[in-house]
């Protein structure tokens, strides 16, 4: 054994620091596109009426993961959940509890939100009150602001327990005249204007 470390020199170690370098560097690039998929925009306005084929193509989204809400069949917070517990248990799995109550539907529009984060989809909230019209539609904008709410939690929740399954989730509000904004509690998100 000694006689074998007599013979080999500094100079007969190669060390391969490029590949490492390499191998290091789409690390890197996958961590700074995943925290840029973070920071993109989910919540968007549109004008009243644009074709859902218009948002799809323009978001990149097809018919198989996209969901079309009308908010004016909302008077209650038990309506919206429902509304959009039964349209994405058409599209995923069965969210839709057994009892209606609001706690009931609360458990599972959280589960299902969740499960939603870490795929894609793209929900259309048609009928949104503008800004004149908010007003007078107080109920509707709460049950909006609800939602885009649960949604936002749901996201920041997976991105905080496991960001490399987070999936691609937007909201868009078809409107006349939506808002740049929406009060959600202490929070106020961002509306960014498609059209």
């Amino acid at each position: 054994m000694v006689l074998l470390l007599e013979k080999l020199e500094v100079s007969d170690i190669l060390f391969d620091n490029e590949e490492k370098e390499k191998k290091e560097e789409p690390r890197k690039n996958q961590k700074i596109e995943s925290e840029e998929n973070l920071l993109a925009p989910w919540l968007f306005s549109c004008q009243l009426g644009t074709p859902l084929s218009s948002l799809q193509v323009l978001l990149e989204f097809n018919v198989n993961n996209t969901i079309e809400l009308n908010v004016k069949l909302w008077k209650r917070e038990e309506d919206m959940w429902i509304n959009v517990l039964e349209d994405i248990s058409s599209n995923y799995n069965n969210y839709l509890p057994d009892s209606l109550s609001l706690l009931d539907l609360r458990k599972a529009a959280r589960k299902c939100l969740l499960n939603i984060c870490m795929n894609e989809i793209l929900i259309v909230l048609r009928n949104v009150p503008g800004k004149s019209q908010a007003l007078y539609n107080t109920t509707t904008m709460t049950l909006v602001a609800i939602l885009a709410s649960a949604i936002y939690e749901a996201w920041k929740r997976i991105e905080l327990t496991d960001p490399v399954s987070l999936g691609r989730i937007v909201l868009v509000l078809d409107g006349e005249d939506v808002g740049s904004r929406l009060r959600a509690g202490n929070k106020k998100l961002k509306i960014e204007p498609l059209n």
